[in-house]
């Protein structure tokens, strides 16, 4: 397994959504680590299960910003979330069921799953929203980038 570090090259200019994919980076990469280190099966379970708890919200909220928006690829966007979160979950019922699924395999499938999903489809995302954003507006039209934060 190589390692799987967050760069400057997933930015996608969406503060909240890159924050978040720092985030998924390092649940990945710490399921990496645990694969590695052969732990215990508890704690494979454990950081696979924060890893979909943790992807499951970080979509509801990227697809939320995008309905806002009405951002025309939602559809195909949230179909791919929801492949990602199936083979966990399928995953993790293997590993629950006492089964040994292939989970180095399967922690690389997740790596390059979330590399390739950033950098084509969340910035093509990014895009779409620079350029919506560009385009002028009435002053009864208002466009929600983002919630405020707390």
């Amino acid at each position: 397994m190589t390692k799987f570090e967050w760069s400057d090259l997933y930015t996608t200019g969406i503060p909240r959504v890159d924050r978040e994919h720092r985030e998924l980076f390092r649940c990945a990469e710490t399921f990496d680590e645990a694969c590695r280190e052969n732990r215990g099966p508890e704690q494979l379970e454990q950081t696979l299960h924060y890893l979909h708890h943790y992807a499951m919200t970080h979509f509801r909220g990227e697809e939320d910003q995008m309905e806002r928006v009405a951002y025309p690829e939602l559809e195909s966007h949230r179909l791919e979330h929801e492949g990602l979160l199936s083979r966990v979950r399928k995953t993790l019922e293997k590993m629950h069921e006492g089964e040994s699924p292939a989970l180095a395999e399967f922690g690389e499938f997740v790596n390059a799953w979330i590399s390739r999903h950033i950098l084509e489809r969340d910035k093509n995302f990014a895009k779409w929203l620079a350029h919506k954003t560009k385009r002028p507006r009435s002053p009864s039209e208002s466009l929600v980038l983002e919630p405020d934060s707390p």
